[in-house]
C-alpha cells in the first residue's frame, strides 16, 4: 500500500468527520428546520403552476 492512499484515507476520514459535526451543529439544525418550510411551499407553488393536476383532472385519471 503506498503512501499517497493512506493519505488519501486520512484525509477522507477527516474531512468526512469534520462534515458530520457540521450538519449536527444547532446552527445547522436551525438552517433546515427554516429551509426546509420554504422548500416544501416551492414544490407546492411549482406543481401548481405546472398544470400537472389539471391534466390528470381533465383527463379522469385520479
Amino acid at each position: 500500500m503506498s503512501w499517497s492512499k493512506v493519505g488519501l484515507f486520512a484525509l477522507g476520514t477527516l474531512f468526512g468527520s469534520a462534515g458530520i459535526r457540521v450538519l449536527s451543529s444547532r446552527d445547522a439544525k436551525k438552517v433546515y428546520t427554516h429551509c426546509n418550510p420554504m422548500y416544501e411551499k416551492l414544490q407546492n407553488l411549482y406543481k401548481g403552476k405546472s398544470g400537472h393536476s389539471k391534466k390528470v383532472h381533465e383527463s379522469g385519471k385520479t
